[in-house]
């Protein structure tokens, strides 16, 4: 039984709560928004913020793998130049007077090209055209065309590593990838629980409503039953205040319906304004999926991103190792070289004789330094080794996880499919339970502790339904999500890292 006081100290917790909850008024004055959670996901694919940032990465990835092409680009350049001397002679039979006078004009063209061998090619076409006031030179002016192509390439120390260097380029591209389908799958996976989570709480209130509904039914019983003098005050006021409560109950969970409202918007990049009202469309899809363990694995080792991510990782640690292994050689470089020359007073002429190859030179050489004491790049090959191993046993301990990850998955499906049945059945009973007490209440064959009672075992197992059907959904997505086919069992074709394709 409940006091006249503590009545009043519920209808005043009642009042209190209705005055700091303006909300929930204008949610119901808000036109509701419809949704469905194909909707629902492509909303969040184009709104929501964290998917936005995470997008960025795989450009800026992109950009350093330019940075690191454009290192072996191909250059050309011009270097003019002029240079004028007087200068006295101590001899003036070299110049046939006391003063030399000399001008001399370079022209000179070049184009450069570093290789992904690490080495480098240049071409150099050099101009030279000098007057002299000198009487006893030949050719006056004297214009010299040269065309010499030179080069140099390690043999060993630092030989190939350009092409690794790419290599590693293209992996870090391949982890932004792989990062922004982690964030998306796990945004995704999050929107499907925050949507059945409104959906759960809305399904709460109409469960609350009928056991209010109830309630108030049985008041209408006690009001009969007390003008006939057939129940004290007492019993109706312990009806009227249970009554109070469940509406404290009703309240509360609208304002979860609410918050469960708010957290979705947050998710979609809050499209909607704070107080509007949303309204879901779909019912949940209680068909169970196909169920085999070795399929599941070999999905989640072909899909998954976060081991996808580690064997990208373990690509990038033997590229590493490779440079490495390299740097650990002496350094060896080939350098050489062919060029062609020619003399004349007339420019025209002197281009033309330059490939007659009656005057040209060629050199090759080879430079060689050994170190002798603190090799770095041996403690550096030593390091990638150690992380070389350290990575397989990261691998191998994900793969044991997963199997783990995989048949809990499979376990917590089965139980949340027996709960459901369970918990139907219960709710059954309950309710032919509540029927046949209710109607011996008429009769004066019950009392009211005893309905009251029923009433509440009926809502609760309702509720113990609805919860097993939602922990059936989640279980279901952790589950896709665990095998790494949460975008394929919601229609989204990964191709590429761009936002666009997302969609």
């Amino acid at each position: 039984m409940v006091e006249p006081d503590n009545l009043k100290k519920r209808i005043l917790k009642i009042i209190t709560f209705l005055l700091i909850c303006p909300a929930v008024k204008a949610e119901e004055r808000a036109e509701p928004e419809k949704l469905s959670l194909q909707k629902c996901i492509d909303l969040v694919l184009k709104n929501n913020p964290e998917i936005k940032l995470e997008y960025f990465n795989p450009q800026l990835k992109e950009l350093d793998l330019k940075k690191i092409s454009d290192e072996f680009g191909l250059s050309i350049g011009f270097r003019p130049g002029v240079q004028n001397s007087i200068r006295p002679v101590a001899n003036s039979f070299i110049a046939g007077g006391a003063v030399l006078r000399e001008f001399n004009q370079n022209y000179d063209f070049f184009v450069r090209k570093k290789l992904f061998s690490n080495g480098e090619v240049s071409i150099d076409f050099q101009n030279d055209f000098l007057n002299t006031n000198s009487t006893r030179v030949d050719l006056n002016p004297a214009i010299t065309p040269r065309l010499n192509l030179s080069f140099n390439q390690p043999l060993l120390k630092n030989a190939m590593n350009g092409f690794r260097r790419i290599g590693i380029g293209k992996t870090e591209n391949e982890l932004a990838e792989l990062k922004l389908k982690n964030v998306v799958i796990e945004t995704i996976n999050k929107v499907q629980n925050a949507y059945w989570e409104v959906f759960l709480n809305r399904e709460k209130i109409n469960i609350l409503k009928e056991n209010f509904n109830l309630g108030k039914q049985l008041i209408e019983i006690n009001q009969e039953k007390q003008k006939k003098g057939l129940i004290s005050e007492i019993e109706v006021l312990n009806t009227e205040a249970t009554l109070m409560l469940r509406e404290e109950y009703l309240l509360q969970g609208q304002k979860k319906l609410q918050e469960s409202e708010d957290r979705l918007k947050m998710l979609l990049g809050n499209n909607f304004g704070w107080e509007q009202k949303l309204l879901l469309t779909d019912s949940p899809d209680y068909l169970k999926p196909e169920t085999d363990y070795q399929k599941s694995f070999e999905n989640a080792l072909k899909y998954r991103p976060d081991y996808l991510t580690l064997l990208s990782e373990r690509k990038n640690l033997f590229l590493q190792s490779e440079i490495a292994a390299q740097n650990r050689l002496p350094d060896l470089t080939l350098n050489g070289g062919f060029g062609l020359t020619t003399l004349n007073n007339n420019y025209l002429t002197a281009l033309s004789k330059i490939f007659s190859l009656e005057t040209y030179s060629w050199n090759l050489a080879l430079n060689l330094e050994l170190p002798v004491s603190g090799n770095i790049a041996e403690t550096e090959y030593n390091q990638t080794e150690v992380r070389k191993e350290r990575h397989e046993s990261l691998i191998k301990n994900f793969q044991q996880n997963l199997a783990g990850e995989l048949r809990n998955s499979f376990r917590n499906l089965e139980i949340a499919e027996k709960r459901i049945k369970s918990a139907e059945i219960a709710k059954k009973l309950l309710n032919e339970q509540l029927k046949a007490e209710t109607e011996k209440f008429r009769l004066g064959m019950s009392t009211n502790f005893q309905v009251l009672q029923l009433q509440n075992n009926l809502q609760e197992a309702a509720l113990n339904e609805l919860n097993a059907r939602i922990d059936y959904l989640n279980a279901k997505n952790l589950l896709f999500r665990a095998e790494g086919t949460l975008l394929e069992k919601n229609k989204i074709v990964w191709e590429t890292a761009s936002f666009e394709a997302v969609k």
